[in-house]
């Protein structure tokens, strides 16, 4: 199940993500939203001496596709590392399970 999830997700992070962000698009015209991104105000970063500058500035949409990159990185990530913990648990604590109990010899 676990397994399915992670597929899922992965699916869903080679796909891309303009399926989505059209879906949004239309749900917001059918409700009356606006659907533009606009970015507020830019972040200032210092520019320390010997540094070219790298022309941060993205347009919203960018910044879009770059957030929902990392959820999902984050969430299959963190899916992997608690699936590992859970079956390293589960292996510490298999002497408790039923048919364990039932061959095992009472001293």
């Amino acid at each position: 199940m676990i397994n399915c999830l992670n597929v899922s997700l992965q699916e869903m992070r080679d796909s891309g993500n303009e399926q989505i962000k059209t879906e949004a698009i239309s749900i917001c015209d059918k409700v009356g939203i606006k659907s533009e991104l606009k970015i507020k105000r830019t972040i200032k970063r210092k520019v320390m001496s010997g540094e070219n500058s790298s022309g941060e500035d993205i347009s919203a949409d960018q910044f879009l596709t770059l957030e929902y990159y990392k959820v999902l990185d984050n969430m299959m990530a963190q899916m992997k590392w608690r699936f590992e913990q859970l079956s390293n648990i589960a292996v510490d604590f298999q002497f408790l399970s039923a048919h364990s109990l039932s061959v095992t010899p009472v001293e």
